[in-house]
């Protein structure tokens, strides 16, 4: 098993609280003394605790503190579409930082790296994580980039393997009820969102549905959910994206003629109302909102939108069902879309964290990562679904 792989069973490491580890997860002696080591965290929304646990005491709180002495303090938890706007809101309250967080914004992230507040992270990852930590960064040095601040790096990547491209969610539902096949191309797809913005795809007689959503307010491109990429792949340029001309010359996605072409297709698609009208007003939050409401039919998203947002519209309707299908392809044949990055969120270290609560961090995250040294996947299954995640 490579370290890539490996690390995707961490690529969530930092960003949520999963459900409970087993209390036969590998143990170390008890410690006798214990580090406060503080957070704040995001509350997935697929995140089940059990026995009236929550993010500040569950199951993994408790083993961290017993196993590694390692007394991991939540300051507050918020859902996904609350938790950017409360890390924006304590920096700018000037209050203290707690000592580890992740952001999944960058335009949040770039603030933190450059507000005075947060650690030289790559000093401290060089000096105290683990031979395998860092051999699983290693496969990804790139993931370093947009956290280097004045060549120092002010995040750690949270890494992850890049399995989660967007495909076209489609509600197989009402394809079925308005009779009609998954697109191939831009005009089939044009004809479907056609149909389910105005053919009353499901069935109670209101114009509440509409074919389409993205998600451009936070990240124009390649958000989780909602992602606009691949309108502009199927003319062939991307926005805001540097790459070759075919003569071996740097050329610019946004200047590019397809560019305008995409644009107007978008504009027409937002004229004839087959996509929200608050695109630009949205992040992939509002558009998970959206989905399970059940106000819309087509949905560019990653694999785990069939855990979430589409779970959480079946819990509401149990007939509706999306289904994966092909980016489809423009007039000329081509499809393309944003390729994902190898990271997926920061870590970002207050720089007012105690050296003892420095070390107990990565005494933390190495004993997770060190954990994965094996092949026997037995080993593996008691703590891949408990991990604490800042």
């Amino acid at each position: 098993m490579s370290w890539r792989k490996k690390s995707l069973l961490l690529s969530v490491l930092c960003l949520a609280l999963l459900t409970a580890c087993d209390e036969t997860t590998p143990q170390q002696e008890p410690v006798k003394h214990e580090v406060v080591l503080t957070t704040v965290k995001m509350d997935e929304p697929t995140t089940v605790y059990k026995n009236s646990e929550t993010a500040s005491d569950n199951v993994h709180i408790r083993w961290a503190k017993k196993t590694l002495g390692v007394d991991i303090r939540t300051q507050w938890s918020a859902p996904v579409e609350d938790y950017d706007m409360k890390l924006r809101l304590m920096l700018s309250s000037d209050d203290p930082l707690p000592d580890v967080f992740s952001s999944k914004v960058m335009d949040t992230t770039n603030q933190f790296l450059t507000s005075g507040k947060v650690l030289d992270a790559g000093e401290a990852f060089d000096q105290y994580a683990s031979p395998t930590w860092k051999a699983a960064m290693a496969e990804v040095p790139e993931a370093w980039q947009p956290f280097i601040e004045n060549g120092k790096r002010m995040a750690i990547p949270i890494i992850t393997e890049q399995a989660s491209q967007a495909v076209l969610w489609i509600r197989k539902d009402w394809l079925d009820k308005l009779g009609l096949e998954a697109p191939r191309n831009l005009d089939e797809l044009e004809q479907i969102m056609k149909a389910f913005t105005y053919d009353d795809p499901d069935g109670n007689g209101l114009k509440d549905t509409y074919g389409i959503d993205f998600a451009i307010k936070d990240q124009y491109l390649a958000s989780p959910t909602g992602d606009i990429s691949w309108v502009f792949g199927a003319y062939g340029a991307l926005p805001e994206i540097w790459g070759e001309d075919g003569k071996g010359q740097l050329m610019y996605g946004s200047i590019q003629p397809e560019i305008k072409k995409a644009l107007l297709r978008l504009r027409s698609w937002q004229s004839k109302g087959y996509m929200g009208n608050n695109v630009a007003l949205q992040d992939f939050s509002q558009v998970n909102e959206n989905v399970i409401a059940g106000k819309v039919g087509i949905v560019a998203g990653p694999r785990w939108f069939a855990d979430y947002p589409v779970k959480q519209l079946i819990a509401r309707d149990s007939q509706a069902e999306f289904i994966p299908n092909p980016i489809p392809t423009g007039p000329d044949g081509t499809a393309g879309r944003l390729a994902d990055n190898s990271y997926s969120a920061a870590l970002l270290i207050s720089k007012d964290i105690s050296e003892e609560a420095l070390q107990a961090f990565f005494k933390y995250q190495n004993y997770l990562y060190e954990a994965t040294v094996t092949d026997d996947p037995s080993f593996l299954a008691p703590i891949k679904t408990g991990m604490t995640m800042f």
